[in-house]
């Protein structure tokens, strides 16, 4: 008896490398448990695994700025031979009144290599038709991990898109990099102009590297050695833990910041957390015009007391830069210095506009 072909189990990383994605589109991408993007990546699965031969268990899905990373730790198929249904013209289109065959029908088996005998009348999708029954052996999970990307890619919709070069592909941001492991193996495919390879595109001491992956599990290693937290959810705990810390080392505390710190954590893949303070002068702008300064300029956080007062500090989220640099700082102390300085001529305007409004209410009843 012919024992039964083994079950066989690959490793799949494909990365897709780009420019900075907007924080935006990343959030809603990740909500939900990543919603979006698994229903669109299974989907796209389902068309290039029509009879069931490949069977993905979990699939990972982890993003940063710079890179989309889906990770299968075991995708698993057979080499077994399964049946195939080739689905040809109308049936009475394909079989004469006395059921012989029309030529129609001879040029479809001609053009399938075929015996017409072979052919027969079936019910497919509630019609009728000529269909013949093949026996095919799946093709390595390899040679499909280009298709279903590529399919994956044409099922996602954003807000805004680029395009790039003459490749016609569309994405919110250039794709740079492709890499694409099965186990060690790099795996030759082709996204949007960009050839796959096993390069990732690190950003390191003030500088881009490209290093090469022998493997998933170096891949990953690189990534941590780099500094690269590719995981959001590892990344917000980093990041509200650093700001708390911050936070309370300037003598306050966090409060409701909630937005903006889902909004850093996709502002940055190698979080390092910075404070510093600001002219005491400006605690005289309304709490809103000063919040609004630090977190929608500059994505800055802000401190406050036991009482909810903020105070004359900032705690600042960068993306790779070192923690003890002080010259990072201090630009974003001057950058924020500027800012509340246009934030107090705006509200002084403003107020004038509504105090010159507020006049000519009261004197509009009167009769000169």
């Amino acid at each position: 008896m012919t024992p039964e072909p083994r079950v066989i189990t690959r490793r799949i990383l494909v990365e897709i490398g780009t420019e900075e994605i907007p924080a935006n589109y990343l959030f809603y991408a990740d909500a939900n448990g990543q919603a979006y993007l698994r229903e669109r990546l299974l989907a796209a699965f389902d068309e290039i695994n029509p009879h069931g031969a490949y069977r993905a268990g979990a699939v990972e899905i982890f993003l940063t700025p710079r890179r989309m990373i889906f990770h299968v730790p075991a995708l698993e198929f057979s080499p077994k031979e399964i049946h195939e249904t080739v689905v040809g013209p109308p049936a009475d289109k394909a079989f004469a009144e006395d059921g012989s065959p029309t030529p129609m029908l001879a040029g479809f088996a001609k053009a399938k290599g075929i015996d017409l005998k072979k052919i027969v009348c079936k019910e497919v999708g509630g019609k009728k038709v000529a269909a013949f029954e093949k026996r095919v052996r799946p093709e390595p999970i390899e040679k499909k991990i280009g298709k279903w990307m590529e399919l994956f890619l044409g099922k996602l919709s954003f807000p805004k898109n680029m395009r790039w070069d003459a490749s016609g592909a569309v994405f919110p941001r250039p794709i740079r990099t492709i890499l694409c492991l099965a186990d060690s193996r790099c795996v030759k495919l082709s996204l949007a102009g960009i050839a796959s390879s096993r390069r990732v595109r690190v950003f390191k001491d003030g500088r881009r590297r490209l290093l090469s992956a022998r493997n998933p599990e170096h891949y990953f290693q690189l990534l941590t050695e780099s500094g690269v937290v590719w995981d959001p959810t590892r990344r917000r705990e980093m990041i509200r833990a650093g700001v708390e810390k911050a936070t309370l080392k300037a003598g306050g505390n966090l409060a409701d910041q909630e937005g903006l710190l889902e909004e850093v954590v996709f502002l940055s893949e190698s979080p390092v957390v910075v404070s510093g303070s600001f002219d005491a002068a400006f605690a005289d702008l309304p709490p809103a015009v000063l919040k609004a300064s630090l977190a929608k300029a500059q994505r800055l956080f802000s401190v406050f007391d036991s009482q909810g007062i903020q105070q004359p500090h900032f705690v600042a989220v960068l993306d790779g830069a070192s923690g003890d640099n002080p010259r990072a700082v201090q630009t974003i102390a001057a950058i924020l210095a500027a800012k509340l300085q246009d934030s107090r001529f705006f509200f002084t305007e403003d107020l004038k506009i509504y105090s010159d409004a507020a006049g000519d209410d009261e004197g509009a009843g009167r009769l000169e």
